[in-house]
């Protein structure tokens, strides 16, 4: 366990154990702590945020209505909230990239009914990798879209 040694809210060490408050790799020397958070020094960028696993149905389609990502309008994103799926969605689900794209075993129905019944979106999940490959997006776009609805 990495921990600053910190004094007057600078940190002046690192160390692996004794006193101190415990902190992320990318902590060093020349840091401030404000009591709740590491803050870089000046000229040091701020460590890039991670994407979660994880976003929320309201995330999800709420990020879908935002600039860059937005393929639906805002009362597609509320109807879907109500487990109406957008048409675009559906349409993509039943169309042929998913179809070609649909591991044994699952249907655009079970795709459907994922998209329609789900409070979560797990970003690694089969029929979410499928959707967001059936979108045209790289990993890197679809990483960035879970990142951008992380923070709604």
């Amino acid at each position: 366990m990495r921990i600053a040694v910190v004094e007057q809210g600078v940190v002046i060490n690192v160390t692996l154990g004794g006193p101190g408050i415990e902190c992320p790799p990318e902590v060093g020397p020349g840091w401030t702590h404000d009591g709740t958070a590491f803050i870089p020094p000046p000229g040091v960028p701020a460590p890039a945020p991670e994407r979660p696993e994880a976003i929320s149905d309201v995330q999800f389609f709420q990020g879908l209505t935002k600039a860059p990502f937005q393929i639906i309008t805002e009362d597609e994103a509320e109807a879907a909230n109500a487990a109406v799926i957008p048409e675009l969605l559906l349409a993509i689900i039943n169309g042929p990239v998913v179809a070609a794209l649909l591991p044994p075993g699952i249907t655009p129905f079970d795709i459907r009914m994922k998209v329609g019944g789900s409070t979560t979106f797990e970003r690694h999940h089969v029929m979410t990798e499928i959707l967001l490959a059936a979108f045209g997006w790289d990993e890197e776009q679809a990483d960035a879209f879970w990142l951008f609805c992380s923070g709604l």
